[in-house]
């Protein structure tokens, strides 16, 4: 009798630690970044609104990104960041206007990392950076105001 209850046990162990496994089989991973721009992003110089250039990038190691400036990362990614860099996509935030952005993650991909091309990049928060889970199921919000991006609720 015990002998088969631990059986038992190991089976439903076995099947409960495989379900993350069956899980990724039936729905491919994914991480999307739900971005939420205030009504006054990126004024211009008479203080209007206007659209944000924004770039993501897929990190294998943040390192060299979060020490980076934004012309380097921006003007030449590929360069600066070399084999850590596993990909890219540039979107365009609209003021007041939300927009989700659907990412399948890298295998290798330990970090997002986000640059938005503000046009008063000397006093924006222009980057952020955060860990990924390639395997997860992620929905994330990015909240855009004036002059910063930020990744809301953590």
């Amino acid at each position: 009798m015990i002998y088969a209850m631990r059986w038992v046990m190991v089976l439903v162990a076995a099947i409960a630690l495989s379900g993350c496994v069956v899980a990724n089989a039936v729905v491919t991973p994914y991480t999307n970044l739900h971005f939420v721009p205030h009504g006054n992003i990126n004024p211009d110089a008479s203080g209007r609104s206007s659209p944000l250039v924004v770039r993501i990038y897929e990190l294998k190691s943040a390192a060299k990104f979060k020490d980076a400036g934004f012309f380097d990362i921006y003007d030449d990614a590929e360069a600066l960041l070399g084999e850590d860099l596993l990909g890219y996509a540039e979107t365009i935030i609209r003021p007041a206007r939300g927009q989700v952005h659907e990412m399948r993650l890298h295998k290798d991909t330990t970090h997002i990392g986000i640059v938005g091309a503000f046009r008063d990049i000397e006093n924006a928060e222009w980057k952020l950076t955060f860990a990924a889970d390639p395997r997860g199921y992620e929905n994330l919000r990015i909240s855009i105001d004036n002059r910063a991006i930020v990744r809301e609720g953590r």
